[in-house]
């Protein structure tokens, strides 16, 4: 592509092609060899705090596109799918009355949850692990060093919304 953006269907991250900088403990196994970035990016205890963030129309991977199908097909609940599916995503905007927002075509506004949490794209497995996108409640400490780095990688991706993966996949113009 001319953009220099990557367009291949296999774009995932290598393991270790983003590594912690040096001294950085909490990167490391207990025998000191470096994790690959998406086994350091903890799970939260499940407060909900940044759900609010999640909002519709944010651009992803064909990669990320790809496996969201593929857990939504093979893995997820189908009852809880179409329930989470049927939800009117026009919610209150927190804090601010009388706005709204679109919330992301995944997320379960009855239950504040993600329906998808374990193939979530990158920027939601970011959330709280980097300074632009800091836990809400405070309780991630240390920001990921590379994520800055990992960002970058990430933008050089062909990055569209899930609903254009999808009109894609479906041959609509």
């Amino acid at each position: 592509m001319s953009d220099g953006r990557s367009s291949d269907p296999g774009d995932e991250p290598e393991a270790t092609t983003i590594l912690p900088s040096k001294g950085n403990s909490s990167c490391r196994t207990p025998m000191g060899e470096r994790r690959p970035w998406k086994e350091r990016l903890t799970a939260c205890d499940g407060c909900d705090l940044c759900g609010d963030r999640c909002v519709s129309g944010y651009p992803i991977s064909r990669w990320e596109y790809r496996r969201i199908r593929e857990y939504l097909a093979h893995e997820a609940d189908p009852g809880e799918r179409d329930r989470v599916a049927a939800q009117e995503k026009e919610v209150p905007w927190p804090g601010a009355p009388g706005f709204t927002y679109e919330a992301c075509r995944f997320r379960d506004v009855e239950r504040g949850l993600c329906s998808i949490y374990p193939v979530r794209p990158l920027v939601c497995r970011l959330f709280g692990h980097v300074e632009w996108l800091p836990c809400p409640a405070g309780l991630i400490a240390d920001a990921a060093p590379e994520g800055v780095a990992l960002m970058e990688w990430y933008a050089r991706r062909d990055l569209r919304p899930y609903e254009a993966w999808l009109a894609e996949e479906e041959g609509a113009p």
